[in-house]
């Protein structure tokens, strides 16, 4: 035979096997059912066929039950059903008849993260695998990712737990509940494995909330907020806080995904917020995820606790403030409530020392908060959660002074103010893949200023009267949808979906006169309710480009439309982030747009705000954000440097100088201001700002001391056609120097002793200094420029000691303090004072807050 024709022969000899196998992988398998396991399958398809099975069973999932449509499949079907569900991946050798099954290279763990006491899911907990940090906890504590097949350790890391080993099974089919045991000592620092873990997830750790009091002593959030870098301390009586050179009315601050509009009480005396009642918080400067927007200087996230599925837990304080309950537990079998509420004392004890020393006959000061929870689980992966809270705020001071000739002067000032909330929230796991939060809810903001003054003088040897009345109100409640989507791959990392939409009614008024008003009356309210819808769409995805760098984008788009206009905005954001062991580097840039605007008066005082909305007369604020941020973590010590730059657009103030200066009017004021009572849009004027800084931290563990010190340099400028010629001039809140610092020194595991100072350059303000004619002849004083003067520079050192004794069924804590400690006078606001006609004008400062003592006892069971 010829050597062509036995090629011949051997070609079609192949083609005919090949044909044959092609057969029988396309051959009709019985089957008994559509619901057997991966041994069953294997079994049936080596006495079915000629093929047999090589694989390692202790890396194949033989008791996994498969779901296979119907009971009549071919082999090829029944191979690819067994790859996909299995997780394996399969090779057929034609010649040998043997089909080899093979472990994956990764494989897709999911998971749950819990206290292992309360229940509660754990927000914000990092996952590391091979010593790095591979992605976090959301906001029901899940986590999704992809592991090495020969590396399926994991380790879960959250501050105030022990952290956790877990060994994952690449043949898990469902979510895992996975549980971390809660440090209760606080004292006891807790750190990762490695020291080149580093958490730059912005959730901020609420065991050191321990560390960081408001004015009257108790716990509190913001002012632990404020010893981060680039947050302004303020000054003296202010409230919020201000970020990288924004005002307190631009950081979006969210409960439970519902807004709100004031995060102070009393001027700074504590926050709204109760530690007792929360379970996460997330603090952002820079790098905004697309799913926040609104505001343009940073977002503060909140969620509340909800409740402890397993057991009732109980806490009950009291102080000089006042007094705090909280109580959590479970009211069913899959439901469980959390109860919270504050109500204050502080006007009954400070009030007879206030009248004692000042001329103040009428004093009265209070708040309250009030947070429920109730949360009813379906299953693991279900739950439907009903949120609400309630706060109000009253600051009101009368005086008179008269001699015997019925000289002198009488002021009323009254201030009030307070958020609400309810929120329905359900939140669905619908495979391992996709999550979905949706929440409907109501917020509502009211605020209510009033300052009157009133002044008898001799003119010509006839008594005279100037008075001078002014009120402000804003009015805001919205309406609020959202609906987001989780998705998490394998390949393209995680994504986040989401629609939001708002319906915003405004009802902004301000209204001035030259009559005495007291409380009793109130003028007719003649300004414009306003209605705006808006709709935003936003999509973000998280991807490793490498095992170093990650690429975080965003895209986020913004319609806000009312009866008379329409403003759409496409909002980017980019984060790329590089890690190596303990350094880290990341480049970031936002665009932000803002809505509705705060007009503050320019001078200082009992503050006149009013929020305003944009309209078709008022653009939106709009900011682009670029940050250089660097971390260096090794072992307890971490270091950081920022550098940012931001500019504005569409930022307004009041035009006319003279326009709201004080509502708390000072004594024996010899000159008028002038009345305006024109529509707010038309006494306004807009322009643009730029903003620039330069931040830097440093943190630390020496024995029994933690040591925690940040300086921000920070400049905020704005320009403005109408206002001082076109000239730059610093913005209200801009504050170049800022400090803080904190010491404390663990005694033991039960006691401790901190030591906070805070340092921030006088803020700017406009100064009344200049005289002259007003429209009717009199004379006035105007200023000679914007935000002409700056007030002390504003400091105070704290001194706090916590106790901690345990009980027989609960603990018992004790917080001994002392507020400014060296009676630094830092002034609320300053103002000019002339004795008489002939005298030269002095100028007085004005100081709330001397030296203070703090004390708080709680107990917790």
């Amino acid at each position: 035979m010829s050597i062509r024709c036995i090629i011949l022969s051997i070609l079609l000899s192949s083609c005919i096997n090949l044909q044959l196998d092609s057969q029988q992988t396309n051959s009709i398998l019985d089957l008994p059912n559509s619901s057997l396991t991966v041994s069953e399958l294997l079994l049936i398809i080596e006495s079915q066929t000629d093929y047999n099975f090589s694989y390692n069973p202790q890396q194949i999932p033989l008791n996994k039950k498969l779901k296979i449509a119907g009971t009549q499949n071919s082999l090829k079907d029944i191979i690819a059903s067994i790859e996909e569900q299995s997780n394996v991946s399969i090779d057929i050798n034609e010649i040998l008849k043997r089909i080899v099954i093979l472990p994956p290279a990764t494989f897709n763990i999911s998971a749950f993260v819990l206290d292992s006491i309360s229940g509660e899911c754990l927000i914000g907990a990092m996952i590391l695998a091979d010593h790095k940090f591979i992605a976090s906890t959301n906001n029901n504590g899940y986590f999704n990712v992809n592991l090495d097949y020969n590396k399926p350790l994991i380790t879960i890391y959250n501050i105030g737990y022990n952290q956790r080993v877990y060994v994952a099974n690449p043949y898990e089919s469902d979510s895992l509940i996975i549980t971390l045991i809660p440090k209760l000592d606080l004292n006891i620092i807790i750190t990762p494995e490695k020291d080149h873990l580093i958490n730059t997830n912005e959730y901020i750790d609420l065991g050191n909330i321990n560390n960081h009091f408001g004015t009257a002593g108790t716990n509190d959030l913001v002012q632990q907020i404020k010893f981060s870098p680039g947050v302004s301390s303020g000054a003296e009586g202010q409230n919020g806080f201000n970020v990288r050179g924004g005002g307190p009315h631009q950081n979006l601050i969210l409960i439970d995904d519902m807004p709100i509009y004031e995060s102070s009480h009393l001027g700074g005396l504590s926050s709204i917020f109760l530690p007792s009642s929360i379970k996460s918080t997330r603090f952002i400067k820079s790098a905004f995820p697309a799913r926040y927007g609104g505001r343009l200087s940073s977002v503060l996230d909140v969620r509340l606790k909800d409740g402890n599925k397993n057991n009732y837990s109980r806490e009950l304080s009291l102080g000089l403030e006042g007094i705090t309950g909280h109580i959590d537990g479970p009211i069913g079998t899959n439901t469980s409530v959390n109860l919270n509420l504050r109500a204050s004392w502080f006007s009954a004890i400070a009030s007879p020392f206030v009248k004692a020393i000042t001329n103040v006959q009428d004093l009265s000061f209070r708040y309250n908060d009030s947070y429920s929870k109730i949360t009813h689980w379906f299953t693991n992966t279900s739950k439907l959660s009903l949120s609400a809270y309630w706060g109000d705020d009253l600051v009101k001071t009368a005086r008179s002074e008269f001699d015997d000739d019925n000289i002198g002067f009488q002021d009323y000032n009254r201030i009030s103010w307070g958020n609400r909330f309810i929120s329905l929230k359900w939140d669905k796991l619908l495979n391992e893949k996709w999550h979905l939060q949706t929440n409907i809810g109501r917020s509502d903001y009211n605020y209510r200023s009033r300052g009157s003054f009133n002044r008898s003088y001799l003119d010509m040897d006839t008594i005279a009267f100037n008075a001078f009345d002014i009120l402000s109100i804003s009015e805001l409640r919205n309406y609020v949808a959202n609906v987001e989507l989780d998705y998490y791959s394998p390949n393209t990392g995680q994504y986040k979906f989401g629609i939001n939409y708002t319906n915003h009614s405004n009802s902004p008024t301000i209204i001035e006169s030259r009559t005495f008003v007291n409380e009793a009356e109130d003028p007719v309210i003649t300004d414009t309710s306003y209605v705006a819808d808006e709709l935003a769409l936003f999509v973000q995805n998280k991807f490793p480009l490498s095992s170093k760098v990650n690429f975080t984008t965003g895209i986020r788009g913004s319609l806000y439309t009312t009866n008379e206009s329409n403003y759409f905005f496409l909002e980017p954001r980019l984060l790329l982030s590089y890690e190596h062991e303990n350094h880290q580097l990341n480049f970031s840039y936002s665009r932000v747009s803002q809505f509705i605007h705060l007009l503050s008066n320019p001078g200082l005082g009992l503050p006149s705000d009013l929020w305003v909305p944009s309209t078709s007369n008022v653009p939106p604020e709009i900011s682009n954000i670029f940050s250089i941020d660097y971390y260096r973590k090794k072992q307890n010590r971490s270091f950081g440097l920022s550098l940012w730059y931001k500019t504005f657009d569409n930022i307004i103030e009041y035009s006319n100088p003279s326009i709201i200066i004080y509502s708390l009017i000072i004594n024996n004021e010899l000159y008028q201001v002038e009345v305006d009572n024109s529509s707010w849009e038309s006494r306004i004027s807009f322009g643009k700002g730029h903003a620039f800084g330069f931040e830097s931290f440093a943190q630390g563990t020496i024995g029994s001391f933690d040591l925690n010190v940040n300086y921000a340099y920070t400049r905020t400028l704005r320009v403005i056609g109408s206002i001082d010629g076109g000239s730059a001039f610093p913005y209200k809140f801009d504050s170049p120097h800022n400090i803080s610092a904190q010491i404390k020194y663990r005694v033991n595991n039960h006691n401790s002793l901190v030591l906070n100072w805070q340092f921030a350059s006088g803020t700017a303000y406009t100064l009344l200094d200049t005289q002259r004619l007003g429209t009717d002849g009199e004379p006035v004083l105007i200023p000679s420029s914007r935000n002409n003067f700056r007030l002390p520079d504003f400091h105070h050192l704290d001194i706090h000691y916590r106790l901690e004794k345990k009980l027989k069924g609960g603990r018992l804590i004790y917080d001994i303090g002392i507020y400014n400690i060296y009676n630094r006078l830092n002034a609320f606001y300053e103002y000019l004072s002339q004795d008489t006609p002939q005298g030269s004008p002095e100028l007085i400062k004005v100081s709330i807050y001397p030296i203070l003592p703090q004390f708080n006892i709680s107990y917790i069971w």
